[in-house]
């Protein structure tokens, strides 16, 4: 009881000090008190708090405490230690206090950055931090708290969600949450600078690095979370336009449009607005996704850990953000001026305007695709379901033009500038990029102009990007490593994005799926392909039983690989989960999942299977792992410009 008691009571007293640092933070930037020491102290005490709360957590699941009621739901004696740890975000409660974890330990770096701010900017954006861990911390302990008790105290945990013991699926939340928590951030800093009545040069450059962090996560998490679906789940897909999918895209396209915005705010001041705005919905956005995950309202494959009354809580803290937010932006807007610079019809500034116009819409359009059934069905207007037909045709065209848009944008100089100077920037890597984009059909099912028109699009983009770096490096003598690393984040972030959408397009359209039923020492032949069931292995896991077929492939007589799909049937119960088999190259997977025994003889019986051809499909993977790590170079990039031109006014009372 003594971990019960101090998580309990870790989190009582973290909301207390994080309501002082919060009134203290307001109170001292109105009346400019020195009061920054006080409260970045009660803000470490916070932080200290949430992580003994969590510590607590770790340690009652690790040694099954089954009187606690959430491990008997997430927890079981069988379970291996790395996912008894895991299990303390797989369910609602935990995943609630793991947001705050990650919040006080983004607090904690933003209170030792805070010393290069303003000190009003500073003791806002704190106030407004210390605010949101108010409401994260009252939500957990007024009805999702993970120390509640259970009676009577069960023999045995319920068991992790089979689905969820997976490394993929270990490592995802928190990525993911870490975007989420990011966006708070720049949500801090954009209402600090309203309550400043001040947005200017400081204030975006600040903005800047939080945005690319948050992004980069993001990024990363989505990568995994779709890598997961790929291998896991067993359909051979990877993107299902889920709800739960769509609900940590809409962030992502909203914080690509805000890094965009944030850019032109810091270099030429204006945007301003926009970047305020973006900042608000982007961290809106990031609370809805957590409704949609937490709520109840939805049936997914990844809402695993739901409940409806406390989705309520959820849903008035999002219009409580949004609706003190947007009061605030209507109450001091006005007093940040945009500035007088002027830029012309054909510049950077458009263009990246429209880039924002384009993000914005595509966000939208997710939003409308993925909240329409549930207003549908809250109203009583009938069941409807939005899937992958209305997401693909109204994003495409979108895309198409954003994608032909990008290399003018990356080539364009800031006020002014003409098509006709930068017709040989252009016209380089358009051609080379026509040419394989147009002949890439024909490799695969016949020549297709729309998709041949999206290869081109993509190779423009990739090109486009390689060709200003080595451009760059003709022009002004440099070697590779000697760039401005927030040139080579942006470039290589557009690679990523080209690689990305290759990637996506040839395995979208030209994945083949093929269902048979195959005889244990039988050879079926598919599509090239020489498939023989060698046998069946029966193994014994940790809490589990599996059956693992042993399919050799090849072609034309030569062997490409053993292939290993396997059914588990986890010792807690539940249906069987698959676990596929996949032989990756540069060029494409082939993706074997186990389906159903034909029979009751396991040395004889026959067994579906299903097989996939999946081209390119790692330049998916491959594309996140490059804009990934374009969010790292340009962070670095832009904290070290930020260090070199760090401003004179600190906040009073630092170090």
């Amino acid at each position: 009881m003594i971990w019960v008691n101090l998580g309990s009571f870790g989190l009582l007293l973290g909301l207390m000090f994080s309501l002082f640092a919060a009134a203290a933070s307001f109170y001292a930037a109105q009346k400019r008190h020195d009061l920054m020491p006080l409260i970045k102290l009660s803000g470490t005490f916070v932080n200290l708090l949430v992580l003994i709360a969590f510590i607590a957590l770790v340690i009652l699941l690790v040694n099954d405490q089954f009187y606690v009621r959430y491990v008997a739901q997430h927890g079981n004696s069988q379970l291996p230690v790395f996912y008894k740890i895991s299990a303390a975000w797989g369910g609602h409660e935990g995943s609630l206090l793991f947001w705050a974890l990650l919040l006080g330990i983004w607090n904690q770096i933003f209170q030792r950055w805070s010393k290069t701010l303003p000190a009003a900017l500073a003791l806002n954006a704190l106030g407004v931090l210390n605010a949101v861990m108010v409401g994260f911390l009252l939500f957990i302990l007024a009805g999702s708290s993970p120390f509640e008790l259970i009676e009577p105290v069960p023999l045995e945990g319920a068991d992790l969600n089979p689905l969820l013991q997976d490394v993929g699926l270990v490592i995802h939340p928190p990525f993911l949450y870490l975007g989420y928590v990011g966006t708070t951030h720049v949500f801090a800093l954009s209402l600090a600078a309203l309550l400043c009545g001040e947005a200017g040069r400081v204030w975006a450059s600040s903005c800047r690095p939080w945005a690319l962090a948050a992004w980069g996560f993001l990024s990363i998490g989505i990568l995994i979370g779709s890598m997961w679906a790929y291998y896991e789940l067993g359909w051979g897909g990877w993107w299902f336009w889920d709800p739960v999918e769509n609900a940590s895209l809409m962030p992502w396209f909203c914080l690509t449009a805000l890094i965009h915005s944030l850019l032109v705010a810091e270099k030429r001041q204006v945007f301003r607005h926009w970047s305020i705005l973006l900042s608000i919905a982007a961290f809106a956005l990031a609370l809805l996704g957590t409704f949609l995950v937490r709520s109840g309202v939805l049936t997914s494959v990844h809402a695993f850990a739901s409940d409806a009354t406390r989705g309520v809580f959820i849903l008035i803290f999002l219009f409580t953000v949004i609706g003190v937010a947007l009061t605030l932006y209507a109450w001091r807007a006005p007093k940040l001026q945009e500035n007088v610079q002027r830029f012309a019809v054909f510049s950077r500034e458009t263009l990246l305007l429209v880039n924002n116009v384009l993000l914005v819409v595509s966000c939208i359009t997710v939003m409308v695709g993925t909240l329409f059934p549930l207003f549908t069905e809250a109203f009583n207007m009938g069941q409807f379901s939005v899937g992958p037909p209305y997401f693909e045709s109204v994003l495409a065209p979108l895309w198409l033009l954003l994608l032909f848009l990008v290399p003018f944008g990356i080539f364009a100089r800031w006020k002014y500038d003409s098509v006709a100077r930068m017709r040989k920037d252009l016209l380089i890597p358009l051609v080379p990029a026509t040419i394989l984009g147009m002949i890439m059909p024909l490799f695969w099912q016949g020549f297709s102009f729309w998709l041949g028109l999206g290869f081109s699009a993509a190779w423009w983009l990739a090109f486009s990007s390689i060709y200003l770096v080595i451009d760059r490096m003709r022009r002004q003598q440099q070697v590779f490593w000697k760039l401005p690393l927030h040139f080579l984040g942006m470039n290589l972030g557009h690679l990523g994005l080209a690689v990305f959408v290759v990637g996506a397009l040839a395995a979208k359209n030209y994945a083949e799926e093929y269902n048979r039923v195959i005889y244990p020492r039988q050879t079926i032949h598919i599509e090239g392909y020489d498939i023989s069931f060698m046998h069946l292995e029966g193994k014994v896991g940790a809490n589990f039983d599996s059956l693992i077929g042993h399919f050799d492939v090849m072609i034309d007589g030569k062997h490409i690989t053993r292939l290993r799909p396997e059914k588990r049937q986890y010792f807690s119960g539940g249906e069987p989960t698959t676990e596929t088999a996949i032989h990756r190259g540069f060029l494409r997977d082939l993706y074997m999942s186990l389906g159903e025994m034909q029979g009751v003889e396991f040395e004889s019986s026959p067994w579906t299977i299903r097989f996939y051809y999946k081209p390119l499909i790692n330049w998916v993977w491959t594309g996140f792992i490059l804009m990934a790590i374009a969010a790292y170079l340009s962070f670095r990039g832009v904290r070290r410009k930020k260090m070199d031109e760090r401003p004179k006014t600190r906040v009073r009372g630092s170090k």
